[in-house]
């Protein structure tokens, strides 16, 4: 997508007004339009930075000009433009001067008399008026005038001369001169000294536009702090009109708009893009500029996470990363103290005065309160004591993609998404391929598994979590029907990878079922329940999923369908279940509780009945205690020997004997000998205890 910038220029005629200057800059114009007297005037136009002094000067000629076309009579106003800042770090800005009025002069066959005397006038001034040019300009300015004026000693003459020909013309001549407080402090003095020295020309009016403080503070020394020397230069000046705030903030809203309208049409809340600009945001906007300034920044950031942030999150962050950059990193750099995670729902804070309060009391006081207002928005957490959020309420922060989500706040720093994340658009071309082309959904959550995120996780675990945010928001009664049914199948190998179990989303697969299912209503989800376990592979996720519907529901008649589904996944269990099965603790506990005993201890028996699949069988009570470390969730795994459920199945004394055998052989697998040793660790724990006990 192309980037539309806003190129920081000034506005050209009065119908591109935003801001309602043209009417200030028409009455300016009538005032040059109708001073008659012979005498030079010096007009000022005083304003800030970008506060849009230009573009009045723009409005102004435009009127001047307008005002000529429509008297049809002979040219009265000559406008001379000069831009001092064009020739900045030149020692000849006098002389520059002087040759763009002669130019401009020479161009009217009225004024091209004017126009040669005032060049020879120029050259043999320049080198008085100007003390502090170098030495070699001096000396080049006294060979001109030796030049020209070889034997004359007329020059009080020659200015009589052009005096005479500026009053017989009677065309005013406006000189206008803008940036004047772009250069040095110099060069400021040296165009001052220029117009104090040719300003009580006839018909000369100058009009200037510049910061009168920077000027002020610019010829302190040169003036010898005379703070009246303006004024002995200046006979009008006029202070750019205060800018109307609303009008400034709803130029700003309708910018921003249209910025992430280009990028995502869906996504923005208009209304608290209104409240944030008109409630915080316009502390930070004073002039023009600063709305241009700004929007240029977002047409460069906001594309590159567009619908992997929240807008009105990242045009408040945005803002207080131009106009605040020592609070934002402030923010960037505390990701663990502002959001939410997954382990983190909870927050406690001690009663000492806390890093960003004290960080918002550093900043200029009328700023505070719009900063807090956002602060509280944007990290909910950071001002909320002894309080839990829901894990509902976290998932809407997290679907919505807002900041103070830990996972989240990267993406709003790096202007990218993280390895292993997915994008929104990803996502919701996902959540659509269910019903149009399920084969393309299995293989896509399949080769999720071969891809770590940025925190250590598999990139299939992140998408089963943005799924989880979906359900209530994004996921369509078919689609969710069609994947309930498709987890029931594959949901096992999303939890087991390479034979191994992912510890983090081994039970979120049968959590994403449940909550599609209690979303759309067991009814609604009957048959596709039914179809899933008579026909799936994933014997533990429909275990997981049937406890999970048994604990949640009451009511009678939902209860005999809970039954006869787990008479179906029993029978499913039993034509599918193998001792190598990761899960095989879980699914035996799922059997026992919903079915016989009997029936599971004669399964264990037959099924361990030749060697190698007793020690698959024993790796599957080998099970992993899980310990989270750091900020994120990076498992640090501890096993342990479930000796106790063990016994409920087979008979220790037994395996033991043909262990000890296969050990003695040699004949125990790498994969299988923690398993082993633990549980002859445990057995020999059992015995002494038996025999004490005895």
């Amino acid at each position: 997508m192309k980037i539309a910038f806003q190129v920081d220029r000034p506005k050209k005629t009065p119908r591109d007004d935003l801001f309602g200057y043209s009417f200030f800059a028409k009455h300016f114009s009538q005032i040059i339009n109708n001073y008659s007297e012979e005498d030079g005037l010096v007009l000022a136009l005083y304003g800030g930075w970008g506060s849009g002094k230009t573009t009045i000067l723009n409005y102004i000629k435009y009127y001047l000009n307008l005002d000529q076309e429509s008297n049809k009579h002979e040219e009265s106003i000559v406008i001379v433009d000069f831009n001092p800042w064009w020739f900045s770090g030149r020692e000849d800005i006098t002389r520059i001067f002087f040759k763009c009025l002669e130019d401009e002069l020479g161009k009217r066959d009225k004024l091209k008399g004017i126009a040669q005397n005032m060049g020879k006038y120029a050259d043999v001034i320049t080198s008085f008026i100007e003390p502090f040019i170098s030495e070699k300009i001096k000396v080049f300015l006294n060979k001109i005038t030796e030049f020209i004026f070889k034997g004359r000693n007329d020059i009080p003459e020659l200015k009589k001369e052009i005096e005479k020909e500026l009053i017989k013309a009677k065309v005013r001549i406006l000189v206008v001169i803008d940036d004047i407080d772009r250069l040095e402090n110099e060069e400021i003095w040296e165009v001052f000294r220029i117009i104090k020295a040719f300003g009580d020309f006839p018909y000369i009016t100058y009009l200037l536009a510049l910061d009168r403080e920077v000027a002020v503070k610019a010829i302190e020394k040169y003036a010898l702090r005379d703070e009246k020397y303006l004024e002995k230069i200046i006979q009008v000046s006029f202070d750019i009109p205060p800018l109307n705030k609303s009008t400034l903030i709803k130029e700003l809203e309708k910018q921003v708009k249209q910025i992430v309208k280009n990028n995502d049409e869906f996504l923005l809340d208009e209304n608290k893009l209104r409240n944030i600009l008109n409630r915080g945001m316009n502390c930070f906007f004073s002039v023009p500029r600063d709305v241009v300034r700004f929007c240029n920044a977002l047409s460069v950031t906001y594309p590159a996470v567009a619908r992997e942030v929240c807008p009105t999150d990242f045009v408040v962050i945005e803002a207080i990363r131009l106009f605040l950059p020592y609070f934002y990193n402030i923010i960037k750099n505390n990701q663990e103290k502002l959001t939410y995670s997954d382990e983190n729902y909870y927050v406690k804070k001690n009663n000492e005065e806390s890093f960003l309060e004290a960080s918002i009391k550093c900043i200029q006081e009328d700023w505070q309160s719009p900063i807090r207002f956002f602060m509280m928005d944007l990290f909910p957490k950071y001002f909320t004591v002894n309080v839990a959020i829901s894990k509902k309420k976290y998932s809407e922060m997290r679907r919505c993609c807002r900041i103070g989500v830990s996972d989240i706040f990267p993406v709003y720093f790096r202007f990218s998404l993280l390895p292993g994340d997915i994008s929104n658009v990803k996502l919701g071309k996902l959540i659509d391929l269910p019903c149009k082309n399920p084969e393309v959904f299995k293989k896509t959550l399949l080769e999720a598994r071969k891809e770590q995120s940025w925190e250590g996780r598999l990139k299939v675990d992140v998408i089963i979590d943005r799924l989880i945010d979906c359900v209530d928001f994004d996921i369509t009664e078919e689609n969710a029907l069609a994947m309930i049914e498709i987890f029931l199948n594959i949901g096992d190998e999303i939890n087991f990878v390479d034979g191994k179990n992912n510890l983090y989303s081994e039970d979120r697969v049968s959590f994403l079922v449940f909550s599609l299912v209690k979303h759309y209503g067991y009814l609604k989800a009957k048959r596709v329940i039914i179809n899933g376990i008579q026909r799936g592979k994933a014997v533990y996720v429909q275990g997981s999923f049937l406890s999970l519907l048994e604990s949640e529901n009451t009511e009678p008649l939902l209860k005999k369908d809970i039954e006869l589904l787990k008479y179906k996944w029993i029978k499913r269990v039993q034509k599918l279940l193998t001792c190598s099965h990761p899960k095989l603790w879980n699914i035996l506990f799922y059997w026992r509780k919903w079915g016989s005993l009997e029936e599971v201890k004669k399964w264990c028996s037959e099924e361990t009945a030749n060697d190698e699949n007793l020690l698959s069988f024993l790796k599957g009570f080998l099970m992993p205690i899980e310990t989270s470390s750091g900020r994120f969730f990076r498992p640090q795994i501890e096993l342990s020997f479930r000796f106790k459920d063990f016994r409920t199945y087979l008979a220790p004394s037994t395996c033991a004997s043909r262990i000890e055998k296969l050990t003695q052989d040699r004949s125990v697998p790498p994969d299988a000998q923690l398993a082993v040793k633990q549980f002859l660790l445990k057995y020999k724990e059992y015995l002494s205890l038996s025999n004490n006990s005895a």
